[in-house]
């Protein structure tokens, strides 16, 4: 396959097995036509529902499952990441990986959609995967369950496996493999213009600010100092980037002064609730040392928000230090932290091969 052909190799040596598998045609495996069927599911816990789709292919089954668990923000089970329609990423995983004889569960993130619910602590968002995979698992239709995490939904994933001995393989797309702080830090490091607050602010600058802003919110103290300090951080920015203001005029009424200062509080005190704060100081590996099944793990090249070189380590010493016996990771070039890049995002298609590598990886590991 054109294009998924790169693999990075750790110089560590690891006592089990590691397939670091190279597709050498683009062709896809089912043909783009492959009938599928789909049923609304909901799925409720404590005052929590989820609404979703089941993805199934045509036939009695039974099929093996993937709950696909999207990252950070609302996404709905399309996983339209706000571009409207363009590229719906939960949508494309669903129908092709059905065409591979393989049921895929999509919902919609608390509070988007038909779900309820609000919050992203990754407690949380755990326990309703659990209740997703107890669900599924009373339906006659289905055979192995599989989670595939996204960004922090791989998070999600991973520590949803380590709870429960119930998961018969994991997919890891982008997987944070550092503290959400050391997350944080790198994507200051890596897009500055996060954290400009003026257009003569040199891109060095920008990231000092933001790398300043992280440390600040994930200083465990919480002191008045330190929460001033991340305020007015975000005060400069939000100034900046004002609909109202321009990089020559930055000017602003008392109240608009105001209202800038109570967002950027709001901001602070939104990193210093316990979900985020468990967020920033979690460590991914801790959990995957506890996983035994199946893992594929991916990582885009062009990535900049997971960036390959801050978890490829942290992922090798976790996988050393488990007992995973079929461990599969891929780097593939080009794409983004979306599986695509242009000019398939703007024909709303993935980059070519990704879901037919899944979908054998699936069937050759159950």
């Amino acid at each position: 396959m054109n294009g998924i052909t790169r693999i990075r190799h750790s110089h560590m040596a690891l006592p089990l097995l590691i397939v670091f598998s190279v597709i050498a045609s683009c062709q896809a495996g089912v043909p783009d036509g492959s009938p599928v069927r789909e049923e609304e599911m909901d799925v409720s816990r404590d005052d929590v529902r989820l609404s979703g789709t089941l993805t199934l292919p045509v036939g009695e089954g039974p099929f093996p499952v993937v709950v696909l668990i999207s990252g950070s923000g609302p996404q709905n089970r399309d996983w339209d990441f706000d571009w409207n329609g363009e590229y719906l990423m939960g949508r494309i995983f669903a129908n092709d990986l059905a065409r591979h004889r393989i049921a895929v569960f999509r919902y919609d993130d608390r509070g988007t959609g038909k779900s309820t619910g609000q919050g992203e602590d990754i407690r949380d968002l755990t326990q309703d995967v659990l209740s997703i995979v107890e669900s599924l698992r009373k339906k006659t239709v289905i055979g192995p369950v599989g989670l595939c995490g996204h960004s922090l939904g791989a998070a999600v994933a991973l520590h949803t496996a380590a709870a429960c001995d119930g998961i018969d393989f994991l997919i890891l797309l982008s997987p944070p493999l550092v503290t959400g702080k050391e997350i944080m830090l790198a994507q200051a490091r890596e897009m500055p213009d996060m954290y400009r607050s003026s257009k003569e602010q040199t891109n060095e600058e920008a990231s000092l600010d933001g790398m300043e802003f992280v440390r600040s919110i994930a200083d465990v103290s919480g002191d008045d100092q330190t929460r001033e300090k991340a305020i007015s951080i975000f005060v400069k920015i939000f100034r900046y980037h004002s609909a109202n203001s321009t990089a020559d005029d930055q000017s602003t009424s008392n109240d608009a002064e105001e209202r800038l200062r109570k967002d950027a509080q709001n901001l602070v005190e939104h990193f210093r609730s316990p979900g985020n704060q468990f967020f920033l100081h979690y460590d991914p590996v801790s959990d995957l040392k506890g996983v035994a099944c199946p893992i594929a793990v991916l990582f885009g090249e062009g990535d900049r928000h997971v960036k390959l070189d801050v978890n490829l380590k942290p992922l090798l010493d976790g996988v050393t230090q488990s007992t995973i016996s079929n461990f599969t990771l891929k780097v593939v070039p080009e794409i983004n932290h979306f599986y695509t890049c242009p000019p398939h995002r703007t024909k709303g298609q993935m980059y070519p091969g990704v879901t037919d590598f899944l979908g054998r990886w699936i069937l050759n590991s159950i």
